[in-house]
Formats: structure tokens, C-alpha cells, sequence
């Protein structure tokens, strides 16, 4: 049975059963059959230190992805998002905050599925893949209430 844990340890306003459905929507796209995913909205500080802890990085991000592996056929993974750093990406590329956040969970599913953005070619790679995904998120996801 698959499972999706949604935390939101923020101020901002996350409508749970929406990251739900766009998780659905996103593994169901990318045939990702059996999975068990966390994800957790936290501060920017929380993020930051989980970076220094776990990752040995000390600046702030807007996702940190830990992919437990694909036993049996099944992801197991955590995503952590900063809506802070969200919120920051979305005024310097001019989108909105939801589409932002949708880009960061599409983000850390395709890091577990093997997707890298460590050299610019990867970089272009990931971003076209997440583009063509972004694009099948129905509109009447609210995600920010």
C-alpha cells in the first residue's frame, strides 16, 4: 500500500490533501508504482540545519531530498521544503508560489528517481522534466490556502 506523510512545521498555510494529489499525480505519471514518501514544509533554519547536520552544507536551500532506495520495487523517500526559500525563488523567477512549490516536490521525486543537477547539462535535463510535469498539475489544486 502506498503512503504519503505531509508535516507542516510553518506559518504557511499548506492544503495537506492537495502535496497529496500532486504526489499521486506526479508517481502515477512517472510510473512509480509502490512508494512511501514524506515530505515536510519547515523554516528556513530548520533546513539550514539539517543541511549542516546530515549533508555537511552550510547555506540555505529550498530542498533537501533523502531517497531511502527502491527495495522490492518500492521508494522510500523524505523531502524537506523551506516555503521561505519557496516564497524567495518564486518572486526572483516571477511565477507564483504554488506553481514554486509544486516545482520543489516534482524536484525531489525526479532526485529519487535518478535525476541529478549537478553539472549544467543535468541541470537542463531536470528542468525540462520538471516543466513537463509541472504542466499536468490541474488548476484547481489550491496547495496555498
Amino acid at each position: 500500500m502506498n503512503k504519503i506523510d505531509i508535516f507542516n512545521e510553518t506559518d504557511f498555510l499548506i492544503d495537506k490533501m492537495d502535496i497529496i494529489e500532486i504526489i499521486r499525480i506526479i508517481t502515477k505519471e512517472l510510473s512509480i508504482k509502490k512508494y512511501h514518501l514524506a515530505c515536510s514544509f519547515m523554516s528556513q533554519e530548520a533546513i539550514l540545519g539539517i543541511n549542516k547536520t546530515h549533508l555537511g552544507h552550510d547555506y540555505y536551500t529550498d530542498i533537501i531530498t533523502f531517497n531511502y532506495g527502491n527495495e522490492n520495487g518500492k521508494l522510500e523517500a523524505e523531502f524537506y521544503i523551506s516555503p521561505e526559500e519557496a516564497e524567495n525563488n518564486s518572486k526572483r523567477f516571477k511565477v507564483k508560489l504554488k506553481s514554486e512549490l509544486i516545482r520543489l516536490i516534482i524536484h525531489g521525486i525526479l532526485h529519487c528517481i535518478g535525476f541529478n543537477d549537478k553539472t549544467n547539462n543535468e541541470k537542463k535535463e531536470m528542468r525540462m522534466k520538471e516543466n513537463e510535469l509541472i504542466n499536468i498539475i490541474p488548476n484547481r489544486l489550491k496547495v496555498i490556502a
